[in-house]
Protein backbone atom coordinates (compact mmCIF):
# COMPACT_ATOMS: atom_id res chain seq x y z
CA UNK A 1 0.00 0.00 0.00
CA UNK A 2 3.16 2.66 0.98
CA UNK A 3 4.55 1.63 -2.76
CA UNK A 4 1.06 2.09 -4.32
CA UNK A 5 0.96 5.93 -2.19
CA UNK A 6 4.36 6.79 -2.76
CA UNK A 7 3.74 5.93 -7.19
CA UNK A 8 1.04 8.01 -6.71
CA UNK A 9 2.59 10.86 -4.87
CA UNK A 10 5.85 10.27 -7.23
CA UNK A 11 3.32 11.01 -10.67
CA UNK A 12 1.69 13.68 -9.07
CA UNK A 13 5.50 15.30 -8.41
CA UNK A 14 6.47 14.30 -11.82
CA UNK A 15 2.57 15.65 -13.17
CA UNK A 16 3.48 19.32 -11.63
CA UNK A 17 7.04 19.82 -12.68
CA UNK A 18 5.21 18.83 -16.33
CA UNK A 19 3.14 21.15 -15.97
CA UNK A 20 5.76 24.13 -14.96
CA UNK A 21 8.00 23.23 -17.96
CA UNK A 22 5.18 23.66 -19.93
CA UNK A 23 4.32 26.70 -18.56
CA UNK A 24 7.33 27.83 -19.19
CA UNK A 25 7.86 26.71 -22.70
CA UNK A 26 4.36 28.98 -23.21
CA UNK A 27 6.28 32.00 -21.88
CA UNK A 28 9.12 31.44 -24.10
CA UNK A 29 6.95 30.77 -27.04
CA UNK A 30 4.92 34.33 -26.70
CA UNK A 31 8.85 35.74 -25.92
CA UNK A 32 9.66 34.93 -29.32
CA UNK A 33 6.36 35.16 -31.01
CA UNK A 34 7.05 38.52 -29.97
CA UNK A 35 10.25 39.31 -31.69
CA UNK A 36 9.11 37.13 -35.02
CA UNK A 37 10.01 36.86 -37.69
CA UNK A 38 12.96 35.33 -36.50
CA UNK A 39 16.28 34.58 -38.54
CA UNK A 40 17.75 31.19 -39.11
CA UNK A 41 21.06 32.49 -40.86
CA UNK A 42 21.55 32.88 -44.67
CA UNK A 43 18.96 29.99 -44.93
CA UNK A 44 15.52 31.66 -43.96
CA UNK A 45 13.15 32.90 -41.15
CA UNK A 46 10.55 31.88 -38.85
CA UNK A 47 7.40 33.81 -39.26
CA UNK A 48 5.06 32.03 -36.89
CA UNK A 49 5.37 29.12 -34.14
CA UNK A 50 2.68 27.70 -32.42
CA UNK A 51 2.23 24.88 -29.76
CA UNK A 52 -0.61 22.37 -30.45
CA UNK A 53 -0.27 19.14 -28.27
CA UNK A 54 2.88 17.63 -29.01
CA UNK A 55 3.77 19.15 -31.93
CA UNK A 56 5.41 22.43 -32.17
CA UNK A 57 4.45 24.13 -35.24
CA UNK A 58 7.23 26.78 -36.97
CA UNK A 59 5.97 28.64 -40.31
CA UNK A 60 9.19 29.13 -42.13
CA UNK A 61 10.26 31.38 -45.16
CA UNK A 62 13.11 29.76 -47.09
CA UNK A 63 15.56 31.93 -49.14
CA UNK A 64 18.79 31.37 -50.43
CA UNK A 65 18.70 27.31 -50.06
CA UNK A 66 15.13 27.40 -51.67
CA UNK A 67 17.02 29.27 -54.37
CA UNK A 68 20.49 27.34 -54.09
CA UNK A 69 18.65 23.86 -54.49
CA UNK A 70 15.89 24.75 -57.23
CA UNK A 71 12.20 24.64 -56.78
CA UNK A 72 12.89 21.42 -58.67
CA UNK A 73 14.82 19.83 -55.48
CA UNK A 74 13.18 21.56 -52.53
CA UNK A 75 11.87 18.67 -51.23
CA UNK A 76 11.00 17.72 -47.61
CA UNK A 77 13.97 14.79 -47.67
CA UNK A 78 16.37 18.17 -48.82
CA UNK A 79 15.13 20.14 -45.92
CA UNK A 80 14.82 17.84 -43.13
CA UNK A 81 18.50 17.06 -44.02
CA UNK A 82 19.63 20.58 -44.11
CA UNK A 83 17.78 21.45 -40.82
CA UNK A 84 19.27 18.65 -38.61
CA UNK A 85 22.78 19.45 -40.25
CA UNK A 86 22.81 23.08 -39.57
CA UNK A 87 20.79 23.63 -36.04
CA UNK A 88 23.00 21.35 -33.94
CA UNK A 89 25.86 23.62 -35.34
CA UNK A 90 23.61 26.87 -34.17
CA UNK A 91 23.79 25.78 -30.82
CA UNK A 92 27.32 26.90 -30.74
CA UNK A 93 26.65 30.39 -30.98
CA UNK A 94 23.22 30.33 -29.63
CA UNK A 95 23.37 27.85 -26.14
CA UNK A 96 19.51 29.42 -25.47
CA UNK A 97 18.51 27.20 -28.49
CA UNK A 98 19.83 24.13 -27.59
CA UNK A 99 17.49 25.18 -24.03
CA UNK A 100 14.86 25.12 -25.68
CA UNK A 101 15.41 22.36 -28.07
CA UNK A 102 15.86 20.30 -24.39
CA UNK A 103 12.65 21.63 -23.30
CA UNK A 104 10.83 19.89 -26.49
CA UNK A 105 12.51 16.61 -25.46
CA UNK A 106 11.63 16.85 -21.50
CA UNK A 107 7.62 17.58 -22.79
CA UNK A 108 8.08 15.27 -25.37
CA UNK A 109 6.94 17.27 -27.93
CA UNK A 110 8.16 17.33 -31.72
CA UNK A 111 8.77 19.46 -34.50
CA UNK A 112 6.77 20.26 -38.07
CA UNK A 113 8.18 22.83 -39.85
CA UNK A 114 6.11 24.10 -42.67
CA UNK A 115 8.74 25.41 -45.11
CA UNK A 116 7.93 27.77 -48.09
CA UNK A 117 10.41 29.02 -50.38
CA UNK A 118 10.66 32.80 -51.09
CA UNK A 119 11.79 31.95 -54.60
CA UNK A 120 9.69 29.26 -56.58
CA UNK A 121 6.65 29.59 -53.78
CA UNK A 122 6.48 25.96 -52.82
CA UNK A 123 6.17 24.55 -49.65
CA UNK A 124 7.05 20.94 -47.80
CA UNK A 125 6.17 19.53 -44.23
CA UNK A 126 8.76 18.57 -42.32
CA UNK A 127 8.51 16.18 -39.17
CA UNK A 128 11.49 16.13 -36.60
CA UNK A 129 10.71 13.39 -34.04
CA UNK A 130 11.72 13.96 -30.25
CA UNK A 131 14.66 11.80 -31.39
CA UNK A 132 15.80 13.55 -33.66
CA UNK A 133 15.56 16.61 -31.38
CA UNK A 134 17.53 14.61 -28.67
CA UNK A 135 20.49 13.63 -31.41
CA UNK A 136 20.78 16.89 -31.54
CA UNK A 137 21.38 17.92 -28.17
CA UNK A 138 23.61 14.55 -27.95
CA UNK A 139 25.66 14.32 -30.85
CA UNK A 140 28.71 16.21 -32.54
CA UNK A 141 27.67 17.94 -35.79
CA UNK A 142 28.86 17.25 -39.11
CA UNK A 143 31.08 20.06 -39.78
CA UNK A 144 32.51 18.66 -43.25
CA UNK A 145 28.70 18.61 -44.00
CA UNK A 146 27.92 22.03 -41.88
CA UNK A 147 30.52 23.37 -44.58
CA UNK A 148 28.57 21.60 -47.34
CA UNK A 149 25.54 23.41 -47.06
CA UNK A 150 26.95 27.04 -45.64
CA UNK A 151 28.83 26.89 -49.41
CA UNK A 152 25.18 26.45 -51.18
CA UNK A 153 23.83 28.91 -49.39
CA UNK A 154 26.13 31.65 -49.94
CA UNK A 155 25.95 30.37 -53.85
CA UNK A 156 22.46 30.55 -53.56
CA UNK A 157 22.97 34.86 -52.93
CA UNK A 158 25.92 35.28 -55.81
CA UNK A 159 25.95 37.07 -58.00
CA UNK A 160 26.45 40.09 -55.39
CA UNK A 161 27.71 43.21 -56.15
CA UNK A 162 30.25 45.67 -53.40
CA UNK A 163 32.79 48.09 -53.88
CA UNK A 164 32.82 47.36 -57.60
CA UNK A 165 33.52 43.73 -57.42
CA UNK A 166 31.11 41.28 -57.90
CA UNK A 167 31.03 37.98 -55.80
CA UNK A 168 30.48 35.22 -58.43
CA UNK A 169 31.66 31.48 -56.81
CA UNK A 170 32.03 30.23 -53.25
CA UNK A 171 33.38 25.60 -53.43
CA UNK A 172 35.82 23.36 -51.53
CA UNK A 173 38.47 23.74 -52.95
CA UNK A 174 41.38 21.69 -52.11
CA UNK A 175 40.73 22.02 -48.05
CA UNK A 176 39.20 25.65 -48.58
CA UNK A 177 36.13 27.32 -48.39
CA UNK A 178 37.13 29.74 -51.37
CA UNK A 179 35.10 32.39 -52.74
CA UNK A 180 35.35 33.84 -56.05
CA UNK A 181 35.46 37.89 -56.34
CA UNK A 182 35.56 39.64 -59.78
CA UNK A 183 37.43 42.55 -59.40
CA UNK A 184 36.33 45.99 -61.78
CA UNK A 185 39.62 47.23 -62.59
CA UNK A 186 38.42 50.53 -64.53
CA UNK A 187 37.98 51.27 -60.25
CA UNK A 188 40.19 48.33 -58.76
CA UNK A 189 44.16 47.75 -59.58
CA UNK A 190 45.26 44.68 -58.85
CA UNK A 191 48.72 44.74 -58.69
CA UNK A 192 47.72 48.09 -55.59
CA UNK A 193 45.27 44.86 -54.31
CA UNK A 194 48.56 42.44 -54.68
CA UNK A 195 50.79 45.10 -52.89
CA UNK A 196 47.94 45.75 -49.75
CA UNK A 197 47.00 42.16 -49.50
CA UNK A 198 49.25 41.82 -45.47
CA UNK A 199 47.23 44.92 -45.05
CA UNK A 200 44.03 43.52 -46.20
CA UNK A 201 44.44 40.45 -44.38
CA UNK A 202 44.78 42.46 -41.22
CA UNK A 203 42.25 44.02 -41.20
CA UNK A 204 39.97 40.70 -41.44
CA UNK A 205 41.52 39.88 -38.29
CA UNK A 206 40.87 42.67 -36.43
CA UNK A 207 36.73 42.08 -38.23
CA UNK A 208 37.34 38.80 -36.44
CA UNK A 209 38.46 40.04 -33.55
CA UNK A 210 35.94 42.41 -33.27
CA UNK A 211 32.58 40.53 -34.51
CA UNK A 212 32.07 43.22 -37.02
CA UNK A 213 30.61 40.21 -39.51
CA UNK A 214 29.33 37.27 -37.83
CA UNK A 215 28.95 35.39 -40.98
CA UNK A 216 32.64 35.81 -41.81
CA UNK A 217 33.44 34.57 -37.75
CA UNK A 218 30.52 31.73 -38.38
CA UNK A 219 32.35 30.50 -41.38
CA UNK A 220 35.85 30.29 -40.15
CA UNK A 221 34.84 28.78 -36.85
CA UNK A 222 32.81 25.66 -39.12
CA UNK A 223 36.06 25.77 -41.46
CA UNK A 224 37.96 25.40 -37.71
CA UNK A 225 35.49 22.24 -36.84
CA UNK A 226 36.17 20.60 -39.84
CA UNK A 227 39.88 21.49 -40.22
CA UNK A 228 39.38 23.26 -43.75
CA UNK A 229 41.15 26.54 -44.73
CA UNK A 230 39.29 29.99 -45.59
CA UNK A 231 39.74 32.29 -48.94
CA UNK A 232 38.94 35.25 -51.09
CA UNK A 233 39.94 34.55 -54.57
CA UNK A 234 40.12 38.39 -56.03
CA UNK A 235 40.23 38.16 -60.19
CA UNK A 236 41.15 40.96 -62.48
CA UNK A 237 38.12 41.33 -64.73
CA UNK A 238 40.15 42.09 -67.60
CA UNK A 239 44.16 40.87 -66.63
CA UNK A 240 42.44 37.55 -65.15
CA UNK A 241 45.16 38.21 -62.85
CA UNK A 242 44.72 36.84 -59.31
CA UNK A 243 45.38 37.75 -55.59
CA UNK A 244 44.38 35.35 -53.25
CA UNK A 245 44.12 36.44 -49.49
CA UNK A 246 43.24 33.86 -46.94
CA UNK A 247 43.32 31.86 -43.80
CA UNK A 248 44.95 28.76 -43.46
CA UNK A 249 43.56 25.50 -41.45
CA UNK A 250 46.46 26.49 -38.53
CA UNK A 251 45.99 29.97 -39.36
CA UNK A 252 41.83 30.05 -38.01
CA UNK A 253 42.43 28.08 -35.33
CA UNK A 254 45.46 30.95 -33.58
CA UNK A 255 42.89 33.00 -34.96
CA UNK A 256 39.92 31.93 -33.06
CA UNK A 257 42.03 30.78 -30.07
CA UNK A 258 40.92 32.37 -26.71
CA UNK A 259 44.42 33.34 -26.12
CA UNK A 260 45.14 34.81 -29.45
CA UNK A 261 46.88 38.07 -28.90
CA UNK A 262 46.98 39.12 -32.46
CA UNK A 263 50.34 38.32 -33.78
CA UNK A 264 50.79 38.78 -37.68
CA UNK A 265 49.96 35.86 -39.19
CA UNK A 266 52.37 35.16 -42.39
CA UNK A 267 51.91 35.94 -45.71
CA UNK A 268 49.82 34.23 -48.10
CA UNK A 269 51.46 33.95 -51.32
CA UNK A 270 50.38 34.96 -54.48
CA UNK A 271 48.61 33.12 -56.96
CA UNK A 272 50.35 32.57 -60.55
CA UNK A 273 48.25 32.57 -63.85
Amino acid sequence: MNRVILLIVTMLLSYNTMAQTRQELENIIAAINAQLPLSLGPSGEIQAMTLSGNTMNWDIVVNDFGKSVGSSRFTPEAYRDMFLTLMPASFIFAPETAGFIQKLTELNIGLRLNATSEVSGKSVTVNISVGDLANMLNNEPDFKKVVRYQIENMKASFPMQANNMTFTNCELKNGYMVTTIIVDEAYNSMDLLEQNKDFTKQQMVQMVNQQVDLTFNINLFYCCMAEYGFAYDYVGSTSKKRVRIGFTPEEIVMLLAPEDDGEVIEEIEYIEE
